[in-house]
């Protein structure tokens, strides 16, 4: 393996031969333990390799105070990595998702590993990630689960595509909701409004425009379960 991969990533990537006779699985496992090895393998990224690109370009652990500039650094539009992988990553969502574990895990709430039966590995602190293992059957609840008292905190990831979407799939239970959007203003449509009727919904967002006038726009909307913070 050494005479295939035997140098750190560069930028931009190199695509090296795969040495041959190595069965598929094993391949799969050196990627799973050295993500860096996309830069060099040809191949669709996974999720967490985008993320550890993440914090290769940024040179330090992803946090709440950088989380934003990994999400523009592994942005499909204009993709800033230095190194990174060879190609570019189909699961955005999913992406987002470790983005959001990551600010977590750095605030002293780590994700609980998946164990051989393929339920969470319990510890507390922590969070569970609901779009992996056995806990996929509750992933309509939400994206992020983490358990505390009075009631678990469910954490609906969203990107910028989702746009309204933002609170959607915590609708049940309490919710935060996470994601990068272009503009404050998609929050204030009547469509936005309709989409949480009947919730005593907090929405917590960094508008772009002055919030006199975010206040302004949210006095002419049709309801007011919805509160601005």
């Amino acid at each position: 393996m050494k005479a295939h991969f035997n140098g750190p990533p560069t930028h931009p990537g190199v695509p090296r031969t795969l040495p041959s006779g190595v069965p598929a699985a094993v391949i799969d496992r050196l990627l799973l333990l050295c993500p860096c090895l996309f830069n060099q393998v040809d191949t669709t990224p996974t999720a967490r390799a985008v993320v550890h690109f993440c914090e290769l370009t940024l040179q330090v652990p992803i946090t709440s105070a950088n989380v934003h500039q990994a999400f523009l650094i592994q942005h499909p539009s204009a993709p800033g990595f230095n190194p990174g992988p060879l190609q570019e990553c189909a699961r955005g969502g999913t992406v987002m998702e470790l983005l959001c574990s990551e600010v977590l895990a750095s605030a002293g709430i780590p994700a609980m590993l998946t164990g051989g039966d393929r339920w969470p590995i319990w510890q507390m602190p922590g969070h569970v990630l609901m779009n992996e293992g056995r806990m996929q059957s509750l992933q309509a609840l939400g994206d992020i689960l983490i358990p505390c008292a009075p009631t678990n905190l469910v954490i609906s990831v969203k990107s910028e595509a989702a746009r309204e979407r933002l609170l959607y799939s915590a609708n049940s239970i309490e919710g935060v909701g996470f994601g990068f959007f272009k503009e404050a203003r998609e929050f204030w449509t009547a469509r936005g409004c309709r989409s949480t009727n009947g919730w005593d919904s907090r929405r917590s967002t960094c508008p772009t425009e002055p919030s006199t006038r975010s206040r302004r726009r949210y006095r002419r909307t049709p309801m007011n379960v919805i509160r601005s913070t």
